[in-house]
């Protein structure tokens, strides 16, 4: 599911590398760090499937992720499309993150949309209240 344009797309990364953390009980820092447990790649792997369905570039994933190598998306999908054949537990990590990311996408939408509000309602200060007439 695409989130719309008005939210930032480094927060659509962050939201999905907080679900994948939570749903792999893997710390985000260790996901995007370059260590190779198990575990931890498996979140990698996740986190990076999740971003491309989200709409997110590989350029782009790639910057947040701070790899270098032009085609680490292209490998990390493969590495999701073995997993994805062959662990049912590995999808089963997949479907939980992927049930919870379209609420926390709405909620970010909704922030988004809230704070644009925001900057057209003008604010009130206590001096802008109407003074009391003095009452004889």
């Amino acid at each position: 599911s695409h989130v719309n344009d008005s939210v930032p797309r480094v927060e659509i990364f962050n939201t999905i590398l907080d679900v994948v953390s939570e749903v792999c009980d893997v710390p985000a820092q260790d996901i995007i760090s370059f260590k190779k447990d198990e575990e931890i790649a498996e979140a990698r792997i996740i986190l990076v499937w999740l971003c491309v369905r989200s709409g997110l570039k590989p350029k782009e994933i790639g910057k947040f992720l701070n790899r270098k190598n032009p085609n680490f998306v292209s490998e990390q999908k493969a590495k999701y499309t073995v997993r994805d054949a062959e662990y049912t537990c590995f999808r089963s990590l997949v479907r939980k993150a992927a049930r919870i990311l379209p609420t926390r996408f709405k909620a970010m939408e909704e922030a988004e949309e809230a704070a644009d509000m925001a900057k057209y309602i003008p604010s009130c200060s206590p001096t802008d209240s109407p003074t009391p007439t003095p009452t004889a």
